[in-house]
């Protein structure tokens, strides 16, 4: 199961040429539907609990992602298929060597994320408004965290996200969200 070199760099290069893809689809859309900004109302009545108030969307996108969050964990430790997952991703050609059918995992790893991010993308439009262009900053959001918390480390993204969430929230209280 040995690859060219070609195919090697190509799968190293992988993370940018799909932000290079992304970029083209998000100006394609534009340029097909408009960039006008759409927005629709969907659970925003405030909910109070003790002290702290938030928006019933927020609320409900924060239940839903942490619960697709430990379910992912739980498929990628627990599942025959999420352990397969997981040798592949630490080596490939051992994973190979020892009968994973590579092709399978690879198909179902790119549906599993595909549909994370659409579940993504749903949830976000529930608290912003609706533009071809919408997702850029939350693909600059993850490269960062990519590159953070390490190309195939779940654990470490979640840290790297959380870190920085933490620097976007507090960085903003701290400088400002104007210069003088």
């Amino acid at each position: 199961m040995q690859g060219t070199a070609h195919e090697e760099r190509l799968e190293s290069n992988s993370l940018l040429a799909f932000f290079g893809i992304s970029i083209v689809l998000q100006n394609g859309a534009a340029l097909l539907f408009t960039n006008n900004i759409r927005a629709y109302r969907y659970f925003d009545q405030v909910i109070t609990l003790g002290p702290m108030s938030m928006t019933g969307n927020r609320l409900l996108t924060l239940v839903i992602s942490t619960f697709l969050a430990l379910a992912t964990a739980a498929y990628l430790r627990f599942t025959l298929f999420g352990l397969a997952t997981r040798a592949v991703i630490q080596n490939r050609d051992a994973s190979w060597i020892v009968g994973i059918d590579l092709p399978r995992i690879y198909l179902v790893s790119l549906c599993f994320g595909f549909s994370l991010a659409c579940a993504s993308g749903v949830l976000v439009s529930m608290m912003e408004p609706i533009s071809p262009i919408m997702g850029f900053g939350y693909s600059i959001s993850a490269f960062v965290v990519i590159m953070l918390g390490g190309l195939g480390n779940l654990f470490g993204g979640i840290t790297a996200a959380f870190v920085l969430g933490i620097i976007e929230t507090y960085g903003l209280a701290f400088v400002g969200s104007s210069s003088s």
